[in-house]
């Protein structure tokens, strides 16, 4: 490969579109937010303020219902949402289990 190849590639590695996952779920009405790293102050604000809250269990930013705002901000840090790949079954089995663990964690 040659320098100028890479030089070429590397800005596409770094690109936003890859640090991000959004996905939404039909069975839930909720847009969820996948980050690969931390996010910075200014997307953060950005996604706070469309309504985004970070769930550290899930580690994910998840809004509680689709609107149109939300879905902008997912699509200009993902690219595109995609349909989630867990089932709501497997979501509802998932808190159940956290839900469990809280309360152990306050018997003692």
């Amino acid at each position: 490969m040659t320098l100028a190849a890479i030089t070429m590639t590397a800005p596409e590695a770094a690109s936003p579109v890859q640090m991000y996952r959004a996905t939404y779920s039909p069975d839930d009405n909720k847009l969820r937010l996948y980050a690969a790293s931390r996010l910075d102050p200014e997307t953060y604000k950005k996604v706070h303020d469309a309504g985004f809250r970070w769930a550290p269990r899930q580690a994910l930013f998840v809004a509680p219902a689709w609107t149109p705002g939300r879905e902008d901000v997912l699509l200009s840090l993902a690219g595109e949402i995609e349909d989630e790949d867990s089932t709501l079954a497997e979501r509802q089995e998932a808190r159940a289990e956290r839900f469990t663990g809280y309360s152990g964690k306050a018997g003692q």
